[in-house]
């Protein structure tokens, strides 16, 4: 299975250095150190696009060369682009984060055998609207393993995983399959002689 090349095709620039004039590109590997100008600043770019699609329609921007005495600043928001993946470990490579597990969504078309979205872990935590955790990467990728930390299920593409997270503080507690953490949210919802009354209703019915 290999990623939507079309729809996630970006030159993001990393790894800048200012001494040789060059930097690395996720699309192009080391290219010459450009520029982008913009409102903010100058944004450093890969030297090796010259034009980009925008609305179906392409359209040029202009990249100079990056020279001696021209600042450069980095971008507001981080970009969490995903550079290699391993859909059997579910581990990737982040620009911002390094190696850190992915979550993968499959195609929404049944018979497309193809994987359409894979993102960064931590992206996703801290910027789902359900989640919003305060975790590090370091911590993600510390408790990260293939399976279920209650039923041992191996997570893939077709198994995936959820964060789990304690609804009151907003800890983060581990990695559950769908039914796992069903169950944990449940019980963490129901009150105490709820959960009693549910094992007795078990025990005296067979």
């Amino acid at each position: 299975m290999e990623k939507n090349q079309r729809r996630y095709k970006t030159h993001i620039v990393f790894n800048v250095d200012l001494a040789t004039r060059t930097a690395t590109c996720a699309e192009c590997g080391d290219v010459p150190l450009a520029f982008t100008p913009s409102r903010e600043g100058n944004y450093p770019a890969c030297g090796a696009r010259t034009r980009i699609t925008h609305g179906g329609k392409y359209t040029r921007r202009q990249y100079q060369l990056w020279k001696p005495g021209i600042e450069l600043v980095i971008r507001r928001n981080k970009v969490h682009t995903i550079l290699s993946y391993d859909t059997i470990a579910l581990v990737g490579i982040c620009v911002t984060c390094g190696k850190i597990p992915i979550k993968v969504w499959d195609s929404p078309s049944k018979r497309a055998k193809s994987i359409s979205h894979v993102m960064c872990l931590y992206k996703h935590v801290t910027s789902h609207p359900t989640l919003m955790l305060s975790v590090s990467p370091d911590e993600l990728l510390s408790a990260w393993h293939t399976t279920c930390d209650i039923c041992a299920i191996n997570f893939s593409a077709t198994q995936p995983y959820y964060v789990d997270h304690n609804h009151t503080t907003g800890k983060f507690r581990g990695y559950l399959c769908i039914s796992c953490n069903f169950l944990v949210g449940r019980l963490e919802a129901a009150q105490s002689e709820l959960v009693k009354k549910a094992f007795e209703y078990i025990r005296s019915r067979g």
